[in-house]
C-alpha cells in the first residue's frame, strides 16, 4: 500500500507540474520581419517583451513563433532572456525549425533551467533582421500562463544593434512576440487543494488496510 500511495502521489504532482508556455495564443496583430532599416544577420534587432512572474519559478525552454506565412519558419534565431535591473544575460539558445513544435512556437530545452523570482523583471527577446523571412506579432492579443505577467514590448536602439538586451521600451504594447519560453509550471490553489485531498483520501485507505 506504501508503494501504491508514492505512486499516485507522484503521478498526481506530475500532472500539476508539467512545463507551460509562457504565449499560449496569438490573436490579432501586425506581422514584421524587423525593427531598424539597418539590422543584419550579423547585427540583427532584438526585440520581444518585458514580463515578471507571480511566484518562483524555473524557465527550462526558449521558444520562436512559427510564423503564420506560406513557408513557416525558414531561419535559425537566437533567443536571449536577460535580468532588467543590471542586464544580466541568464540564458540563450539558437532556435530553427528543426527544433520542437508545440502549437505555434518552436521550443529548445535550456541546458540547465533558469531560476526566475516573483516580482522581479525580465526580458526575452530573438534575432530578426531586414530582408529577413520570418516575422514576429506586434500588439497582438496574447494568451497567457498564469504566473507569467506581459509588461510591455521591447525594441532594439538603434546605435545597440545585436544579440544585445534590448532597451526601449513600448507602453501599451504588450509585447512584440516571436520569443516565448516554458517554465515548471505553478500549481493553480484549486490543483493544490486536490492534491491535499487526495493525499488524505490516500492515508485514510491505507489506515483501513
Amino acid at each position: 500500500m506504501k508503494k501504491t500511495l508514492i505512486f499516485a502521489l507522484v503521478g498526481l504532482s506530475a500532472v500539476a507540474m508539467a512545463d507551460g508556455a509562457a504565449i499560449t495564443s496569438i490573436s490579432g496583430g501586425t506581422r514584421f520581419v524587423n525593427y531598424h532599416a539597418g539590422d543584419t544577420p550579423t547585427d540583427p534587432g532584438m526585440v520581444g517583451f518585458k514580463f515578471n512572474v507571480n511566484a518562483n519559478t524555473n524557465m527550462t525552454h526558449l521558444g520562436i513563433w512559427a510564423d503564420n506565412d506560406t513557408s513557416g519558419l525558414d531561419e535559425e534565431h537566437q533567443v536571449g532572456l536577460w535580468r532588467v535591473s543590471d542586464g544580466a544575460l541568464l540564458a540563450s539558445a539558437f532556435i530553427s525549425n528543426a527544433d520542437v513544435l508545440e502549437g505555434d512556437f518552436y521550443f529548445e530545452a535550456l541546458g540547465s533551467s533558469v531560476a526566475l523570482t516573483a516580482g522581479v523583471d525580465y526580458i526575452v527577446a530573438a534575432a530578426y533582421w531586414f530582408g529577413g523571412l520570418d516575422g514576429y506579432i506586434s500588439e497582438g492579443t496574447y494568451g497567457t500562463d498564469s504566473n507569467v505577467n506581459l509588461v510591455n514590448a521591447v525594441f532594439p536602439d538603434a546605435e545597440a544593434l545585436g544579440f544585445v538586451m534590448p532597451g526601449g521600451n513600448t507602453v501599451g504594447n504588450a509585447g512584440r512576440v516571436g520569443p516565448n519560453f516554458k517554465t515548471d509550471a505553478v500549481p493553480e490553489p484549486a490543483t493544490m487543494a486536490v492534491l491535499g485531498l487526495g493525499a488524505a483520501a490516500l492515508l485514510r485507505r491505507r489506515k483501513k488496510s
